[in-house]
């Protein structure tokens, strides 16, 4: 076999076990959604009502009914979860290509960091953002601000691994 044909069919081989990763990074996020459903679903009829979701996330579940029960019967069913699910991941994802873009115009000697002058916000966000304190922001530190210790608190929130955060816009 000539190297070309080695070379080529390594190639396929890596683009195939890295779309085999990213898609089974998909299904477990997607198993985990199901899985929080099937748990909260407490007389498996379907649906989550109200009554079925902890005190602690009545707050959180009213508002997702407001936003996603469409045939308005107080539950969200199982396709209603869904359309909010693809719903939340679309505007997540658009969130983080308006910071991207945002980054790439903030960066005005396009070094892939922002210092304090290009940086047009408050110094304590700018010093909140800054997680390694290097005076300058990465794009990664921009994606993801700390926004528990930019909002005063003494205690940073931890920083989660990149594939497991889901921000807000700024």
């Amino acid at each position: 076999m000539s190297r070309f044909k080695r070379g080529l069919i390594g190639c396929v081989v890596a683009t195939a076990m890295v779309g085999g990763a990213l898609g089974q990074a998909a299904k477990k996020k997607a198993e985990a959604a199901r899985d929080l459903f099937l748990d909260l679903d407490v007389n498996k009829d379907g649906a989550i009502d109200r009554d079925e979701v902890p005190a602690s996330g009545r707050a959180g579940f009213d508002r997702l009914l407001k936003r996603g029960d469409d045939n308005h019967d107080g539950k969200l069913q199982a396709a209603e979860y869904r359309a909010i699910l693809i719903e939340l991941r679309t505007v997540a994802e658009e969130a983080k290509k308006q910071r991207s873009d945002r980054f790439r115009k903030l960066d005005s000697n396009s070094d892939g960091k922002l210092s304090r002058e290009e940086f047009n916000g408050p110094k304590a966000r700018f010093d909140a953002m800054d997680r390694n304190g290097d005076g300058q922001l990465s794009s990664e530190e921009f994606q993801t601000p700390n926004l528990r210790k930019a909002a005063g608190n003494k205690k940073a929130a931890p920083t989660p691994d990149a594939s497991k955060k889901v921000k807000k816009a700024d």
